[in-house]
């Protein structure tokens, strides 16, 4: 079974992006390859307030941005294809899902 499925069945993201995003944002924080001890914890200081504020922001009411409409529009569809899975031969069924994959890309 494709190892994201259930993910895609309950609209659970799918991918590292938060991951990958996380250490985007810890290096423009650091600035250096090789910071010491001292710049590494203000730097992890500074992330926790930006995390905080934008915390407090979703607690008050304010909206997460939302995705793009083309990345709306595959997971629409994807959902769509791993909905209708049951009855359906296993490879018409990653035929789809390769198929939406390289509509995304």
């Amino acid at each position: 079974m494709w190892n994201v499925y259930h993910e895609t069945l309950n609209s659970i993201s799918r991918t590292n992006n938060a991951c990958e995003g996380f250490h985007r944002a810890l290096k423009q924080f650091v600035g250096s390859h090789k910071p010491t001890m001292w710049k590494f914890i203000e730097a992890l200081k500074g992330m926790q307030r930006k995390t905080d504020f934008v915390a407090n922001q979703y607690l008050s009411g304010s909206e997460p941005p939302k995705k793009k409409k083309k990345y709306r529009d595959y997971d629409e569809k994807l959902q769509t294809v791993v909905e209708n899975y049951s009855g359906m031969k296993k490879l018409d069924y990653l035929l789809m899902v390769a198929s939406n994959i390289s509509y995304a890309m």
